[in-house]
C-alpha cells in the first residue's frame, strides 16, 4: 500500500486541549463574575461536550457553539452574564495557550519527511489558527482545514470532500487519517474511504459502531504503523 497523504486531527491528537482548557477556563469565568468552583467547571465541561456532540451530528452550527455553551452555563447557574463577552475572553486566552500531546512534535517531524500532511479540525477559525500559530506547527502541513472555513464539520462527508477537492493529485486509497475522536475522525474517515488510526491515549473502551483500522496508545506508533502498511503491500 502506497501512502501519500496523512490527515491529522488537532485537539487531543497534536495539542492537549484539556490541559489548555484547565489553564484558562477558571480565570475566564472569574473575569466575568462566575466563581470557578470544581462543580461549576465540571458543569461547563459537560455542557461543552454535549454541544460538540450536537455539532458533529449537525444539530447546531459551529458559529453557535462558542456562545451557546456559556449561555447554557449561565442558565444552569441562574446568573446573569454576557455570554458573548465571556466567550470572547475565553477564546482569546485559549488562542495563546499551548500544550502538546506526548510525542506529537516528534511524530510531525518524522511524518513530514515522508508524507504530505494535512491538518483537519472542527472549531472556530480565529481560535484554531491562533492556537496553531502559538504552537508553531503550521509549517508541518500542506493544508490547514478548519471546519468554519469549509462550511462543514467532521465527520460529514461534505467536510472531507471539501478537503479532498483542494489537494492536487489526491487519491483517497493512498490516504490515512489519525485522530483521537471516534465520532469525528474515525467515523468521518471510514465514511470517506480513508484508512484510520485511532489515537486512544486515555485507553477508553470503544463501544461505538466505528471500528478503526488500527488503535494506538502512543503517537510514536503512528509512523511504525504507516511503514508496516506500506511494506505489507
Amino acid at each position: 500500500m502506497t501512502i501519500d497523504h496523512i490527515f491529522i486531527d488537532l485537539d487531543n491528537t497534536i495539542l492537549d486541549f484539556y490541559a489548555a482548557e484547565a489553564e484558562v477556563l477558571a480565570p475566564a469565568l472569574a473575569a466575568h463574575g462566575i466563581d470557578p468552583t470544581p462543580e461549576t467547571v465540571a458543569l461547563y465541561q459537560n455542557i461543552n461536550v454535549e454541544q460538540w456532540r450536537l455539532l458533529e451530528e449537525g444539530e447546531v452550527s459551529i458559529d453557535e457553539v462558542g456562545v451557546r455553551r456559556f449561555a447554557l452555563l449561565a442558565e444552569a447557574l441562574q446568573c446573569s452574564i454576557d455570554a458573548q463577552a465571556l466567550s470572547d475572553t475565553y477564546e482569546a486566552m485559549l488562542m495563546e495557550t499551548c500544550h502538546f500531546m506526548p510525542g506529537a512534535k516528534a511524530m510531525l517531524e518524522t511524518l513530514q519527511k515522508r508524507y504530505r500532511l494535512h491538518l483537519v479540525t472542527n472549531g472556530m477559525a480565529s481560535v484554531q489558527y491562533g492556537r496553531i500559530q502559538s504552537a508553531g506547527i503550521a509549517d508541518y502541513f500542506e493544508h490547514l482545514f478548519v471546519s468554519s472555513d469549509l462550511g462543514a464539520v467532521k465527520p460529514s462527508e461534505a467536510f472531507f470532500d471539501a478537503c479532498f477537492a483542494q489537494i492536487e493529485g489526491f487519491d483517497k486509497s493512498r490516504a490515512v487519517i489519525v485522530g483521537d475522536g471516534l465520532g469525528a475522525d474515525i467515523c468521518g474517515g471510514l465514511r470517506s474511504g480513508l484508512r484510520t488510526i485511532w489515537y486512544n491515549a486515555q485507553q477508553v473502551v470503544n463501544d461505538s459502531p466505528w471500528q478503526p483500522d488500527v488503535e494506538v496508545k502512543s503517537l510514536a506508533d503512528v509512523p511504525v504503523i504507516l511503514m508496516e502498511w506500506e511494506n505489507k503491500n
